[in-house]
């Protein structure tokens, strides 16, 4: 065989390879993505979660382009600027304690532009009682999306709990959640929904 033969070959084979890979990332950045409390990951499959009922956070609705007059531009340039050298901080708990679920998950659409659906049998009982998250870290958030993740990362960490409203807060009971993640849209429901995988939850 020609060396120009085997060049030939081992470009192709090379393409090949170059394409497979482009195939599995577009696909990952497409097909949605699970995170399970135990830290592992995996694709999600269509099918996997049925008979859900969700509440919806929606991004907040874009207000008709205005001029802005010197003085708002200023402002604008330097939260910009903060935000560019990492300068801003969004609060993160340390050492952690329990927030409530609704009240910070509300925020996420704003500083994501991602619609967030949490399942509804994860609210059940929060006319009564709190539905609330162990939230924390070991420093503060830079941007809002870094604050964002690090509440999904508490939740699917943590789980979610119901518990008193009355202060020492006790809970009732703590579901593991998983949250899943895809191109506009993030959703958090209980781990167990997934047949696959074996989560407990706890009820005191």
């Amino acid at each position: 065989m020609s060396s120009h033969a085997k060049i030939g070959i081992v470009a192709s084979g090379l393409f090949v390879v170059l394409l497979a890979s482009l195939y599995l990332w577009r696909r990952s950045q497409t097909v949605p993505t699970v995170y399970f409390p135990d830290g592992s990951v995996a694709l999600f499959v269509e099918g996997d979660v049925t008979n859900v009922h969700w509440q919806r956070f929606e991004p907040p609705a874009r207000a008709p382009s205005t001029r802005l007059d010197a003085k708002q531009a200023v402002r604008v340039a330097w939260y910009r600027m903060r935000q560019l050298l990492g300068k801003l901080r969004f609060p993160v708990p340390n050492p952690p304690r329990p927030v409530g679920l609704l009240g910070n998950v509300q925020a996420f659409s704003g500083y994501t532009g991602k619609t967030y659906l949490v399942a509804d049998e994860l609210l059940t009982g929060g006319e009564t009682n709190w539905i609330s998250f162990v939230f924390g870290g070991s420093r503060n958030a830079r941007s809002g999306r870094e604050w964002v993740q690090a509440n999904l990362e508490c939740i699917r960490t943590n789980g979610v709990m119901v518990g008193t409203l009355e202060q020492p807060y006790q809970p009732f009971s703590t579901t593991l959640c998983a949250v899943v993640v895809g191109p506009t849209t993030v959703s958090i429901l209980a781990a167990n929904h997934f047949k696959t995988r074996q989560f407990r939850s706890t009820k005191k």
